[in-house]
């Protein structure tokens, strides 16, 4: 059995995207609108990266991310 450690990554952090290899930013936790501001979704992340022309912004869920091995 799996455990999933929630919210594993943090802002700043270098991860690769399993589909792809993509390395990819952590900015920050993805957020929502409420009633009472913004609430963050748990598990997804917005991240960011360059693709040679301008910089990408995307959403991903925590198991769609990895920490690279050194």
């Amino acid at each position: 059995m799996k455990i999933q450690m929630k919210n594993q990554f943090k802002p700043g952090d270098m991860v690769k995207l399993k589909a792809s290899g993509q390395t990819v930013t952590i900015k920050g936790l993805a957020i929502r609108p409420s009633r009472d501001g913004v609430v963050t979704i748990e598990d997804k992340y917005v991240c960011i990266w360059y693709d040679g022309t301008k910089t990408q912004r995307a959403v991903f869920h925590e198991d769609a991310l990895y920490f690279p091995l050194a």
